[in-house]
């Protein structure tokens, strides 16, 4: 077990040194904001669709209003995926008399993660063009985050909205959801606090609970998507580096408007970028800042990894890592352990010396301490809470707390990350506690001595002075 934990622990020390999270103004910030109950309700409505397929119905919605793509689940267009000569139709609450012919464009079943998605598009694609589409996430979304679900209950055709509670994930069954589900909600989507789905519920539903399938799982129906004319437009620039970083990151920025790049968008132009990375020698510098840095913000780890071919080996690891991580919370705690593995042996990190961008080459030793490391621990704490306290843990030689943190671990135990566990009288978790609580009042800091001369005056007494304690 100590030989396995040495090894995570210099990967994660070298993913907090080396990654650019501890770059945190790289193009800025590119995540969601929070929206209200009332507000996903309204904003979204036009874009749950009630479909019909024979006898069966089900829901649907919508993804991307410019070129019509619908997702549901499988088994609600079953009898047409058997059978082509079958119709599918269906109808929005923004017209509900106005009928809606869509097609198949694929469909998945996944046996082993037990996917029921299928990929739809309407007849007429710019039927719903003026409707605000959902977009996804493919961040898993934990039990006691907000989480609401908008459907068609028992083939009802009015439109229900309600809070729900996710009970847990696990690997048969997907989100666990409880709620006021029916079978005519099969198909429609578990929506985020931020207004974006992460889940499609799949067909086995048992009293009020539901389970849906992640929304990772459809990621090979979301990259057969064509690109939409504004993202072809945008490729052509960052392929001839025709851009810079700051207007590229403008166009990065999430928005709430028809005009906004999407990351339904971005999933099929990541795939076609790792398909043809020779046609982005110009452009690398824009992966490493601010790209991938945005995918990440825009909860697209999964996607980030099909820009493989154009990363460093910094990011591929940082990649893997998270990758990992996600899986983790899926309880694919097989996938988990692989993509660990792959991000050791990207990484190549020799635990005895640690190089950090701004100070070159500089070893970080047992009994010496270097305010660069300590920044980077800062940083770590905002961006990467439960990677850093996995670390913290790990250094401190108190490995039975890595299963505190809900990282990778023999026993396969699992909880969330809580940095408020972590003991204050060491003053490695004296530091991390209050950078965290400085991060939630609002304090940032952009240099090792910044962070260094803020938290030597908030840390509680008794604690090591910060230039002889001891370091990471």
């Amino acid at each position: 077990m100590l030989t396995i934990l040495k090894r995570m622990l210099a990967l994660v020390a070298a993913l907090i040194l080396l990654s650019p999270s501890a770059n945190a103004y790289c193009g800025g910030n590119f995540e969601f904001p929070q929206l209200s109950k009332s507000s996903i309700f309204s904003q979204y409505e036009n874009a749950v669709l009630r479909i019909s397929v024979g006898s069966q119905t089900g829901t649907a919605f919508l993804i991307d209003s410019a070129q019509g793509y619908v997702l549901t689940a499988a088994h609600v267009v079953e009898d047409a995926i058997d059978d082509t000569s079958v119709e599918i139709w269906g109808t929005s609450p923004m017209d509900p008399k106005k009928k809606l012919k869509l097609k198949l464009k694929g469909q998945l079943y996944r046996s082993a993660k037990k996917a029921d998605i299928a990929l739809l598009q309407l007849e007429r694609p710019d039927s719903l063009s003026g409707v605000y589409a959902f977009d996804v996430s493919f961040r898993v979304l934990q039990e006691d985050n907000p989480a609401y679900a908008m459907g068609y209950s028992t083939g009802d055709s009015n439109l229900k909205k309600r809070p729900v509670d996710i009970e847990n994930i696990n690997i048969d069954d997907g989100y666990v959801v409880k709620g006021d589900q029916y079978p005519g909600d099969s198909g429609s989507p578990l929506i985020s606090g931020n207004g974006m789905v992460v889940a499609i519920a799949r067909g086995k539903v048992l009293e009020q609970i539901a389970h849906y399938t992640p929304m990772s799982d459809a990621i090979p129906l979301l990259e057969t998507i064509p690109f939409t004319t504004r993202m072809s437009e945008l490729d052509e620039r960052i392929k001839q580096s025709k851009i810079d970083e700051q207007e590229l990151s403008a166009n990065l920025k999430p928005g709430r408007t028809l005009g906004s790049t999407r990351n339904v968008e971005l999933v099929s132009w990541a795939a076609a970028v790792g398909g043809k990375s020779e046609q982005y020698r110009k452009a690398k510098e824009l992966f490493d800042c601010p790209i991938v840095m945005a995918f990440w913000h825009r909860k697209l780890d999964p996607v980030a990894d099909l820009l493989r071919p154009v990363m460093s080996a910094a990011l591929k690891a940082r990649t893997d890592f998270m990758l990992a991580k996600t899986s983790l919370s899926l309880r694919r705690f097989a996938i988990a352990d692989d993509q660990l593995k792959l991000a050791i042996q990207e990484t190549n990190f020799d635990p005895g010396r640690v190089r950090d961008p701004n100070f070159e080459n500089r070893p970080v030793l047992d009994g010496s301490c270097d305010p660069a490391a300590f920044f980077a621990l800062d940083v770590g704490v905002r961006d990467e809470p439960a990677t850093t306290a996995f670390l913290l843990s790990a250094t401190e030689g108190q490995y039975e707390l890595v299963r505190q943190y809900g990282l990778p671990n023999p026993s396969g135990v699992q909880s969330g990350p809580d940095l408020g566990f972590l003991p204050t009288t060491s003053y490695r978790g004296a530091r991390a506690v209050a950078s965290k609580e400085a991060y939630a009042q609002g304090v940032h800091w952009s240099s090792p001595l910044e962070s260094s001369n803020y938290l030597a005056q908030v840390l509680p007494a008794g604690t090591k002075d910060l230039y002889s304690g001891a370091c990471i």
